[in-house]
């Protein structure tokens, strides 16, 4: 009765073991991997942009309230508004032309479902719509 008591003892600190040290791996590959999709997701946007021709405009631009989406932010002290990251990364400027002459006045329009003390203003950008946000990288390429 002892050896089997024994043996359950040892079985169960083994598998106790194993199972913390295999615990501990797989949460580091998922915030690399979360990391990773946030990128991605910011690449796809530029992209967006970068190929633009003309027509319909891609729908986050008329999103007032888009860097409200958390998804977006690398944590929560990051100082770069997520339009922002998106518009460093556009390198073509007759699209973003042709995007600033839309004139579509949603692109105009500033996040107001947002309680004012919850804009970050120690953000750069934060208060700016993305019109503007437009106009200011258009003039940087």
């Amino acid at each position: 009765m002892k050896v089997i008591f024994l043996l359950l003892a040892a079985l169960y600190i083994y598998s106790a073991n194993a199972q913390t040290k295999n615990d501990t791996v797989p949460k580091m590959s998922i915030k690399i991997d979360r990391l990773k999709e946030k990128r991605d997701k910011i690449n796809a946007y530029a992209d967006s942009i970068n190929h633009y021709n003309g027509g319909v405009l891609p729908c986050f631009l008329l999103e007032a309230c888009f860097d409200y989406k958390n998804y977006l932010w690398d944590g929560p002290h990051d100082r770069i508004s997520p339009r922002w990251k998106i518009l460093q990364k556009v390198n073509n400027k007759i699209a973003l032309g042709k995007i600033i002459a839309n004139n579509d006045k949603r692109m105009d329009e500033k996040c107001s479902s947002v309680k004012p003390y919850d804009i970050r203003t120690d953000i750069p950008f934060m208060k700016e719509s993305f019109l503007a946000l437009l106009k200011i990288r258009y003039k940087e390429l």
